[in-house]
């Protein structure tokens, strides 16, 4: 909660909450939007709305600490290898890492571009770069940090609605708003358009951009990093991204789709890909399922779904 943070330990017979106290004596703290926990499982973090701190909590110790990161930070992830905890200070332009198993050693301090409102950080599933961005302001341009020192400033077709980074780090989706840059040219393509930025992370200047005839509404990733999926607003279909070619095929579906996800890869066989389900708008219930490998589409609605339910 904003106050406390709860500790159970799962290994107990009885399961009870341990309250850690965050508050610092604030009656009325702030509330603590994110908590993410070190590689190791001893130290925990966590980010609170508004406040210039985050706080380390040592689960080992049950002490908290208040660590100074910059002006509104808006953003706190750890690096895939769970080896450091990432803050975005978002008015003083500036990444702060923390080395996440000893937070008492001073921070890295990462400058970022003055005259970019940037204040979420992705990284890639591998660990070998991030993105650094906003959904927040209508900024057409994101920063490609190497997580060291290097920060290299890209710029797309539209400000971003969201973004995901296939599961190998070797491929980016980027979901632009309907809505315009400020200095956008109102006679472009995608202008008051939604949009698509397929892009290859191992060379940014290689990139498909499409238009889209509707908002994405949901979005997912294979394992294999071979193929994404979404689903837009009252548009039945399954949209196949294919990240070889930078481009998208609609598979069409019988009624809109409400949630779409991957199935995991059950073989470790680079032959097959694995299939993507949508569940549908329909009065009984309605799923389907995608195999991208014999392009071929099963549906199955409530009555054979109820069918296989059994007391």
């Amino acid at each position: 909660s904003d106050q406390t943070l709860a500790l159970v330990d799962l290994t107990q017979d009885t399961l009870f909450p341990e309250m850690l106290d965050i508050s610092f004596g604030d009656p009325e703290p702030p509330p603590a939007e994110e908590v993410v926990i070190s590689g190791s499982g001893r130290f925990a973090y966590v980010r609170q709305f508004g406040a210039d701190v985050i706080l380390s909590v040592d689960l080992q110790d049950r002490q908290v600490q208040q660590l100074p990161v910059g002006a509104n930070p808006t953003d706190l992830d750890l690096t895939p290898d769970g080896l450091e905890a990432v803050v975005v200070s978002r008015l003083d332009h500036q990444l702060w890492s923390f080395v996440a198993e000893d937070p008492s050693l001073a921070p890295v301090v990462t400058d970022l571009p003055l005259d970019l409102d940037l204040g979420q950080v992705l990284f890639d599933p591998v660990g070998e770069q991030a993105i650094v961005y906003t959904t927040a302001a209508l900024e057409d341009e994101v920063v490609v940090w190497d997580l060291g020192d290097q920060v290299d400033v890209v710029k797309l077709v539209k400000p971003l609605r969201s973004l995901s980074i296939t599961p190998t780090g070797e491929s980016l989706m980027a979901f632009h708003k309907q809505l315009n840059a400020p200095d956008a040219d109102p006679s472009g393509p995608f202008y008051d358009a939604f949009a698509l930025s397929l892009i290859d992370m191992r060379d940014m200047r290689r990139r498909n951009e499409l238009l889209l005839t509707d908002e994405v509404k949901g979005y997912a990733n294979a394992d294999n990093g071979v193929h994404g999926y979404f689903i837009m607003e009252d548009t039945p279909a399954l949209v196949r991204v294919d990240y070889a070619n930078l481009l998208y095929e609609q598979v069409s579906l019988r009624s809109n789709p409400v949630y779409v996800g991957v199935l995991p890869e059950v073989f470790d066989d680079e032959a097959d890909s694995p299939p993507a389900w949508a569940s549908q708008e329909h009065p009984l219930g309605r799923m389907s399922f995608y195999d991208p490998d014999d392009d071929a589409v099963e549906t199955i609605t409530g009555f054979e779904l109820n069918s296989q339910i059994e007391d």
